[in-house]
């Protein structure tokens, strides 16, 4: 319900929102700044990726495992742990929701890099 979501202070908040994902899908917003040198041209960009669960999310017989191990992660979420099989997609990328969404970076980096010269 578009709430920012810290890492949680325990397992039973963990798995209390993973409950909630459910019905409300999680979000990662990352922004990116890219500066080339020395030419000083910036780009910046800012790209989401949603994580969408099977029908039914994370089944109540998974909710405190997958909270448990979700403990160091933003969100209470953590992709490759317990609740992984009950993802269905990562919409916008792996990567993004690790932190770093590489194909902005790229396209960042070439927008910066159009104005550069060998001779700068």
């Amino acid at each position: 319900g578009g709430e920012i979501r810290e890492k949680p202070v325990g397992a039973a908040q963990a798995a209390a929102w993973l409950a909630e994902y459910r019905t409300c899908p999680p979000s990662t917003v990352s922004g990116l700044a890219v500066t080339a040198w020395p030419s000083r041209r910036r780009a910046t960009g800012v790209h989401t990726a949603t994580i969408l669960f099977t029908p039914g999310g994370v089944p109540d017989a998974h909710l405190a495992a997958a909270g448990a191990a979700a403990l160091g992660c933003a969100g209470g979420l953590r992709v490759e742990g317990p609740a992984a099989p009950f993802i269905a997609e990562l919409r916008g990328g792996r990567d993004s929701v690790f932190g770093l969404p590489t194909g902005l970076l790229l396209d960042l980096a070439a927008e910066v890099d159009g104005g550069v010269s060998e001779s700068e």
